[in-house]
Formats: structure tokens, C-alpha cells, sequence
């Protein structure tokens, strides 16, 4: 929930007090997250929020409408953001989508563990085995909706 709400004090800023005092708060943001967090998940805040605020920001300092300001807000974030990921994942031995279904390979396999720690049937782990091997690449295909339903979540809460 926080991760959505993050964009308020942000956007607020940016429309009340004008592009300069946003820019430099976003900015400032990012200046902070590098040198605690590192490279990484600066760039990541900034494909996600610091994007996602200016953009909605200024379509609703240029008075576009409410379906206009979500779509601009969540297109721009959403490509950025898959964008960031490719980046990121070009210099690795594993694609993209090897390593979400990798991922997602992990979360089934230790829901399979627990299943069996609590004693479940043998018929019950193998149909969730066969539904973990077939599930996870579907999920690791998807992965770029979930990217883009998640900024357009966030946006359409932010606009309110």
C-alpha cells in the first residue's frame, strides 16, 4: 500500500508549488535514494514515481482530462519501468523471462514444501506441481501487465 501512495506528497508538491520546487524535490529524491541505496534502486524509483509524478503533474497543470492524465501517467511509467528491466537484465547469463519464472518457480516450490510439511495428500502435491510447471511461465509471460496494471493502479489512485 505504501509503495502506491508514495506519488501524493510528491504530485502535491509539484502542482502547488510549481515544475521548479518538483523538479528539485525530485531530484532530491533521487540524489538521496543513490547514495544510500546505490544506482540501482534509484533508477528503479525514479522509472516508477519520480516519472509517473512528473507526468501526471503536468497534464494536470495543462488541465487534460482524467482519463487523458491516467493514460500519459501510466504509459510513460510502465514503458520506462520494462525498460529499466531490460536494461538490467542484458549483462546477466539468465533472459528476463528465465529469471521471473525462476522466481515463480521458487514461490511454488515452497508452497509445495508447506503442503507437504502439513501432511497433504500425494494426488493434492502433484496437481500443484503440474499446475507450478505449467503456471510459471504464464506468469513470467504476463510479467509486463503486471508492470503496467501496477502503474496504472498507482496513478489512478494518485490522481484522487
Amino acid at each position: 500500500m505504501i509503495g502506491i501512495l508514495i506519488p501524493v506528497p510528491l504530485t502535491f508538491f509539484y502542482i502547488h508549488f510549481g515544475r521548479r520546487l518538483g523538479l528539485a524535490l525530485l531530484a532530491l529524491i533521487f540524489v538521496v535514494l543513490f547514495s544510500l541505496m546505490g544506482p540501482r534502486e534509484a533508477v528503479l524509483f525514479f522509472t516508477e514515481y519520480a516519472v509517473l509524478v512528473g507526468v501526471m503533474s503536468e497534464t494536470i497543470r495543462l488541465r487534460f482530462s482524467f482519463d487523458r492524465c491516467i493514460l500519459f501517467s501510466t504509459s510513460v511509467s510502465a514503458v520506462l519501468s520494462i525498460v529499466f528491466l531490460l536494461i538490467v537484465f542484458t549483462d546477466r547469463d539468465l533472459s528476463l523471462l528465465e529469471f521471473f519464472q525462476k522466481q515463480i518457480n521458487g514461490h511454488f516450490t515452497q508452497s509445495i514444501e508447506s503442503l507437504k510439511a502439513i501432511g497433504g495428500k500425494s494426488e493434492e502435491i502433484k496437481a500443484l506441481q503440474g499446475f507450478a510447471d505449467e503456471a510459471s511461465g504464464l506468469f513470467a509471460q504476463a510479467y509486463p501487465a503486471f508492470i503496467a496494471f501496477g502503474a496504472f493502479i498507482t496513478a489512478l489512485v494518485n490522481y484522487y
